[in-house]
């Protein structure tokens, strides 16, 4: 587990040095050193596996690599994100300039893609979807919940609640839903618009026109409206702050109707919080050994007869999917 994180993070840096050479600056020394640092841990992570027995330092010292790879993960990802941010000039008008607005139009939403996967797509996700459309269609339990999906990056956590979230079976219990990505940073009033207009589209209903010009008060009160007498199920995808709850929960009644609120996030002290309300808590599992080949192979080798790997490459696929120790990574 530990050597996976470790790897994932070396792949991380291996992508700012390919894809945002021009953002990072004055730092590519410093992640040049990271990365040659990572990389000798996981050589040594590599032999501590190759042993049976580990001594109790052993063990701790690779407790300690992995949460060092996952926080140095969350640091690169926040990095970029503020590089990516000041690469882009704000015109006149206090707008984001066309050429700001343009790249983000044209990053590709990987999270949500996940709503559209096909079922003959997904491995390794059965025992989790049936738990989660257990808790969401519990009706013995009549109070808004909130399920907390739990896993680092790219263990499958969103791919799981989509296949839950858009189950025909699963929407036909609520009268409305909702599916709002929200990310390391986001702005309260941009994400009660987004739940507006995501409860609206799902209703068939007109979108409000003046949701823009609406102050915070007037957007909680349109969604209070809403939901009022309804039972509903909203999905917060990709949660970094405990304080969304604090940001978001007066808009969300809970009139004993058995309304659901789903979380996935990366930290386990969000997962964990109870948030004054009832909750579940799903970590994700790793893959087996079975259906992590499997999902390589058919997303690897996609385009050959039935999705085999050739027997050339084998030898060298199997290696590539033991390393991930039974992550996803879609």
């Amino acid at each position: 587990m530990a050597l996976a994180a470790v790897g994932l993070v070396i792949g991380r840096i291996v992508s700012a040095f390919d894809n945002e050479a021009s953002l990072i600056g004055g730092v590519r020394d410093e992640l040049n050193q990271l990365n040659h640092e990572l990389t000798s841990m996981s050589s040594f992570l590599e032999d501590v596996d190759k042993t049976t027995v580990q001594t109790e330092g052993e063990k701790t010292w690779v407790a300690n690599v992995r949460d060092l790879a996952y926080e140095v993960e969350d640091i690169i990802d926040e990095y970029m994100y503020y590089m990516n941010k000041q690469k882009y000039m704000v015109n006149s008008q206090g707008g984001a300039s066309s050429s700001f607005q343009d790249h983000q139009r044209r990053l590709p939403n990987h999270s949500e893609s996940s709503l559209f996967y096909r079922d003959d797509d997904l491995v390794g996700i059965e025992d989790g979807k049936e738990q989660l459309s257990g808790w969401l269609m519990d009706k013995e339990e009549s109070q808004r919940t909130v399920i907390s999906v739990v896993g680092m990056g790219g263990s499958g956590k969103t791919t799981l609640v989509a296949q839950a979230y858009k189950s025909q079976i699963v929407k036909r219990q609520f009268d409305c839903y909702a599916w709002i990505t929200v990310s390391q940073t986001y702005a309260v009033n941009d994400l009660l618009r987004s739940m507006i207009k995501e409860f609206y589209h799902g209703a068939k209903e007109a979108i409000p026109m003046d949701l823009s010009s609406m102050s915070y008060r007037e957007l909680i009160e349109m969604i209070t409206n809403f939901l009022r007498l309804k039972r509903y199920v909203i999905v917060f995808d990709d949660v970094w702050s405990s304080n969304l709850w604090r940001d978001i929960h007066v808009s969300l009644l809970d009139e004993g109707l058995g309304s659901r609120v789903i979380l996935t996030t990366r930290k386990e002290g969000i997962a964990s919080s109870s948030f004054g309300v009832k909750s579940h808590v799903h970590y994700i599992k790793l893959l087996g050994v079975s259906d992590a080949w499997n999902l390589f192979c058919m997303k690897a080798f996609s385009s050959n007869p039935n999705r085999c790997c050739p027997q050339h490459l084998k030898t060298l696929a199997q290696d590539l999917v033991a390393k991930c120790e039974g992550l996803l990574l879609q």
